[in-house]
């Protein structure tokens, strides 16, 4: 399994833990709408990507997005953004 398929499958993971549903019935074309999501259950979202992936997603990675697939995209680019693990950050001063 390639990376991207692995972040889409363990997006689709978190929204069926997050909304209780079954992982196999979720796509990236299925909306938010169809899946009874609210502004709260955007904010569990929120906190259930947060945790599988070990990353700080800014709140606009779920608020105003329509489906599964923004979802995915949006945390592939945070995903993207984030510095690797060990590497560049500055180290502080003693």
């Amino acid at each position: 399994m390639s990376d991207s398929s692995s972040v889409e499958q363990r997006v689709i993971n978190a929204i069926a833990r997050s909304k209780r549903v079954d992982a196999d019935k979720l796509r990236p074309e299925t909306t938010f709408e169809e899946l009874s999501m609210d502004s709260l259950d955007a904010i569990e979202l929120l906190f259930e990507i947060e945790e599988e992936f070990d990353l700080t997603v800014e709140d606009e990675a779920v608020q105003g997005k329509e489906n599964v697939g923004q979802v995915i995209e949006a945390v592939r680019a945070a995903l993207a953004a984030e510095p690797p693990a060990g590497g560049d950050a500055p180290a502080e001063a003693e």
